[in-house]
């Protein structure tokens, strides 16, 4: 199980853990804007790690486990959104793909 998680309230984010190496000056800008938001997040995190650890300790030993697990709301969202418009993006490009095998060529009948 691959899990994707949100912010959880841990410690993670405090100024004591969180190390920031230098940056190349050509993502200076954009690490600048990740790095505030991490460090101000420390305490405010919507996700409750106990809650998380016990969904995961749950689904691992039962029937059913996910190959993936995005846990929180924000993961459920963005990783939603992203997936979304990767399918738009394959449907909308799925014709010239096929146009690359030969004319008339049975589709594959693979076990897997």
């Amino acid at each position: 199980m691959i899990v994707e998680p949100s912010r959880f309230r841990t410690s993670f984010n405090a100024p004591d853990v969180l190390g920031i190496a230098d940056a190349s000056t050509a993502y200076t800008g954009l690490l600048r804007a990740v790095r505030n938001d991490m460090a101000s997040a420390d305490g405010i995190q919507e996700g409750d790690p106990v809650r998380a650890a016990e969904i995961i300790v749950d689904l691992v030993a039962g029937d059913e486990v996910p190959l993936r697990l995005p846990l929180g709301r924000e993961a459920v969202e963005r990783i939603g959104r992203s997936y979304r418009q990767n399918l738009e993006e394959l449907e909308r490009w799925a014709p010239t793909a096929r146009a690359a095998d030969f004319p008339g060529a049975a589709a594959s009948a693979r076990p897997i």
